[in-house]
């Protein structure tokens, strides 16, 4: 087998004429970028560079070689190239799984006649390599049969690695790529004259952490300075920025990439933000932008980029059985977790995310930080059971005693009752900030402001989640730019995270305390010490208590009633109140279930379905009807993403009713769910009582 290399070289592997040989070397030098990145031991190194040499030496049969485009085999080249004795189990299967699962391979050598066409390939494939079968081969079909029989061994951590890491240089050395980014020192990018307490802390902090702190105290900062501290010699370990929404990931990608930090985004939408970035490059066609996203996309998804921000979902999707699950985890092995926001997550997405970061912390090596601007002390304990943390980083400046809110519960009224007393404050020149709980609510005070409203030029402007992505994107940025002349936003939930807003008052219905907590965040963001601003409280509609439950929003009541100034080092009391323990039973029953999932993860299988059940089932994406001829057009004009930014999603409860009632129909020839109700750009998808009971 020492002659392998030149034989190799007569032989190609791709459709553009490179070579077998040609394509193993570019694998071989990113496997060596590689193995500091995720800590490959010398044993595993070994191993992965056997199976570069040998994972498509199948494609030197003349079945192959003469219709190299060709899509019908007569065997598939894997099972020739893993049908040599000079390998392992664990790199055999690796060869072996490294397209296809062990499902469909199992599938490919059933029958005499697939037997047969194998060992008239397997013969061809060692006349060329100039081996005898009967010394130098196995029976793959029987291999098969017994590494079914005893599945534990498709559970080892090494052969994930091994298989995940012979997958990730495969794909890169076909896409062209040849390179991970490295050496970010956050440090460096992140300088300021003075430092807050926590960014000090997390200078000087080498464990796994949660950080605790309002917002604007610099909690991002610290953990990247954590992160510096946490790195390995080289520099060089991925850095998984998790956030629970596009919006909040849109914007630090934004700001990690205006810092020069090589960085990428993965969530549902990001290739529409990478169009978007795409605008300011003139004299671009169709294709060039496509191939450019394309190549964007390649990049942000084999992670070449040091740091990746992106949901929980990227990462629980893995556990899951998608197609080449083991990719992915072999680059979160050695990584460094932020999880940021993590107030925002339920306690199923929770469960998800806390038990998948303790497997990959007790199996890959990986450190996490967590932050947020508030964390019930129940919360916090679990944090540190979960994932065995000690190091808590807290806030301790005097701005903690700043005065900025002053709480006015008006109980037994709701706000839509309240007009005259918001007109007052629009009336006289301040900034207003509206949140509710219910998109349907968002829009009727939308509509009867903008009546009242309707000749003057007081900007009005509404955000919720039942607008499309291109009118999200266009509001989000009106509502952020620092010089906009928006004196009154309307919105839902959509408000409490990400935006970066300053508003003189707020209207708000009642929440959760730790939701409320958040919209307050949007007031007086400046914190000038000596000015309180207003904060009216309004009781929550029948509806809310679909949304939220019903004795949090009590016990967030009762705390309101005692409360005239907020005093924000009292943050951590009133949540202990509301949340005096962390709905255990529900965690537990959603992490058993993940775990009987988890315990199951075999290397080689591939669950299709792995995201409708588990992740993204609780939505759907439709088209509102006279927005249909511009997603025709889209498509015509091969303007994919322009057209996938055209659809709304709803969740499944309004997708059945809307559907019961014919409001939604599936249009098969674009193949899209249309919805009857039109859109309007001004107040998004407008979904009526009687139209929907979920609203």
């Amino acid at each position: 087998m020492n002659n392998m290399n030149s034989i190799l070289k007569e032989y190609k592997a791709k459709s553009n004429n490179q070579t077998i040989e040609s394509h193993n070397q570019d694998m071989f030098k990113l496997i060596d970028s590689i193995k500091h990145i995720v800590n490959i031991d010398k044993n595993l190194y070994d191993k992965i560079n056997k199976c570069i040499q040998y994972h498509d030496i199948g494609k030197i049969t003349n079945d192959f070689q003469n219709n190299i485009t060709s899509t019908m085999r007569k065997c598939r080249h894997e099972i020739l190239s893993a049908s040599l004795k000079d390998l392992d189990i664990q790199e055999r299967i690796a060869i072996l799984t490294h397209h296809k699962s062990i499902f469909d391979i199992n599938e490919k050598l059933k029958t005499n006649r697939q037997i047969k066409k194998y060992k008239e390939e397997l013969s061809d494939m060692c006349q060329k390599l100039n081996i005898h079968i009967d010394n130098n081969t196995i029976d793959i079909a029987d291999f098969i049969l017994n590494v079914r029989k005893n599945e534990s061994i498709l559970k080892d951590t090494e052969l994930i690695l091994l298989k995940g890491l012979l997958n990730l240089v495969d794909h890169l050395a076909s896409a062209g790529i040849d390179k991970f980014d490295t050496n970010t020192y956050f440090t460096d990018n992140f300088k300021f004259d003075n430092y807050t307490n926590i960014q000090q802390e997390c200078k000087n902090t080498t464990e796994d952490c949660i950080i605790i702190g309002r917002t604007g105290i610099g909690k991002t900062e610290g953990a990247l300075y954590w992160v510096d501290n946490v790195q390995n010699k080289e520099k060089s370990r991925r850095i998984f920025y998790i956030l629970p929404y596009t919006a909040s990931i849109n914007a630090m990608y934004a700001r990690l990439k205006n810092k020069d930090i090589s960085t990428g985004m993965l969530h549902s939408k990001s290739r529409y933000f990478i169009y978007k970035e795409l605008d300011d490059l003139e004299n671009l066609d169709v294709d060039s932008k496509n191939n450019i996203i394309k190549e964007k996309c390649q990049m942000f998804k084999y992670m070449t980029k040091q740091t990746t921000v992106c949901t929980i979902f990227q990462i629980l999707k893995a556990f899951f059985g998608c197609k080449y699950s083991e990719m992915f985890i072999s680059m979160f092995s050695n990584s460094i977790f932020i999880i940021d926001e993590i107030h925002c997550f339920n306690i199923r997405d929770l469960a998800l995310l806390l038990t998948t970061l303790k497997w990959l912390k007790n199996n890959f090596n990986i450190n996490i930080c967590i932050m947020s601007a508030s964390i019930p002390t129940s919360m916090i304990e679990l944090l540190q059971k979960e994932l065995n943390i000690n190091k808590i980083i807290k806030s301790t400046y005097k701005e903690n005693l700043i005065k900025r809110h002053r709480v006015l519960l008006q109980e037994s009224k709701y706000i839509e009752n309240d007009i005259e007393l918001i007109k007052q404050h629009i009336n006289e020149g301040k900034k207003v900030l509206i949140c509710v709980n219910t998109i349907n609510q968002a829009q009727e005070l939308y509509m009867v402001l903008k009546e009242c409203y309707n000749n003057t030029d007081i900007n009005i402007k509404m955000i919720h989640g039942r607008f499309n992505t291109r009118s999200r994107e266009k509001i989000e940025k009106e509502v952020t730019d620092k010089n906009n002349n928006i004196q009154v936003l309307i919105g839902t939930q959509a408000i409490e995270v990400s935006l970066d807003i300053d508003y003189d008052v707020l209207f708000t219905e009642l929440a959760p305390i730790d939701a409320l907590i958040q919209r307050l965040g949007r007031v007086n963001r400046k914190r000038v010490i000596k000015d309180v601003k207003d904060i009216y409280i309004y009781e929550a509609s029948k509806i809310s208590n679909k949304i939220y439950d019903e004795e949090i929003l009590n016990s967030t009541k009762n705390i309101l009633k005692s409360i005239n100034i907020v005093c924000e080092n009292k943050m951590q009391d009133y949540l202990d109140v509301v949340y005096p323990v962390v709905n255990y039973d529900d965690y537990q029953n959603y992490q058993n279930s993940y775990l009987s999932i988890l315990s199951e993860y075999k290397v080689g299988y591939i669950d299709k379905e792995y995201s409708k059940e588990m992740i993204s089932g609780n939505s759907i994406d439709v088209l509102c009807i006279n927005l249909l001829a511009e997603y025709k057009d889209n498509i015509n004009n091969r303007e994919y993403i322009l057209a996938n930014n055209l659809l709304i999603n709803i969740s499944y409860y309004q997708f059945v009713n809307l559907s019961k009632k014919e409001l939604i129909v599936y249009d098969k020839e674009n193949d899209v769910y249309v919805c009857s109700i039109e859109y309007s750009e001004e107040i998004g998808l407008k979904i009526n009582q009687n139209q929907s009971q979920i609203i």
